[in-house]
């Protein structure tokens, strides 16, 4: 039985990162994948192997310059902080364009499962044939009893009507996930919640969880760096306050 939940990174030597976790095989993608179609920083790809646990791949990277943005973020004046909005929505930008081999599938590459926080962060999520399919999911995890409360209801049915286009997408950008050196970022790590998702997963994944304070001042920079999708994540919140 693969042990799914464990994810282990070290530092081995100087300038080298080994993780061990189920999905290095789909991130040691990922990272190759943005390095083609990007100018994004990401860790360099030296090596995937099957790990000795089994379902478990061992991931070595280089390692980036500086330190994680959680630590410097708090010592930012407000025009650096507006600049590192700035410098994310580029890289943001440029994701978001990178095509789908896939169709409307919701997947990492290689048509392969992710890890989604909202979903089971103990087992890989995925893939799903369409955000139609992904929907539902989402919804069931949160109703299981797929009892729709007039309170939800409306949400939905707004935030639904739409069709979301598919983009690729990063999953969890939270400062513990963006490197920072010398005064601006220098790369983003963690890719094994990424992937093609619905056009609005960025930013609603961005503000999870939902109990957080929206005020506050990372959630103004990603307010910057994002495009905006209030009604969907009205109806996430929505579904996600209604387990309470």
């Amino acid at each position: 039985m693969a042990d799914y939940a464990t994810t282990t990174t070290r530092r081995i030597a100087p300038g080298l990162y080994l993780k061990t976790s189920q999905y290095c095989a789909g991130e040691g993608a990922t990272l190759r994948l943005i390095a083609l179609h990007t100018s994004i920083p990401v860790p360099r790809v030296l090596d995937v192997v099957p790990g000795t646990r089994s379902g478990t791949w061992h991931l070595l990277m280089t390692e980036l310059p500086g330190c994680l943005l959680q630590s410097a973020w708090g010592h930012l004046d407000e025009g650096q902080r507006h600049d590192v909005a700035s410098q994310l929505r580029v890289w943001i930008d440029q994701l978001r364009i990178i095509p789908s081999p896939y169709g409307d599938a919701v997947c990492a590459p290689g048509r392969s499962y992710f890890l989604c926080y909202r979903c089971d962060e103990d087992n890989p999520t995925g893939p799903f044939g369409s955000v139609s399919d992904f929907q539902k999911h989402i919804t069931r995890i949160f109703l299981p009893s797929q009892l729709v409360t007039p309170p939800l209801a409306e949400p939905l049915r707004v935030a639904r009507a739409r069709q979301p286009s598919i983009r690729f997408t990063h999953g969890d950008l939270k400062t513990h996930n963006l490197m920072f050196d010398q005064g601006k970022l220098s790369g983003i790590i963690d890719w094994e919640t990424s992937g093609w998702f619905p056009d609005y997963w960025e930013y609603t994944s961005a503000h999870w969880p939902f109990c957080r304070d929206k005020e506050d001042i990372w959630h103004k920079c990603i307010g910057q760096a994002l495009q905006h999708y209030p009604e969907d994540l009205e109806a996430e919140t929505s579904l996600w306050m209604a387990q309470y």
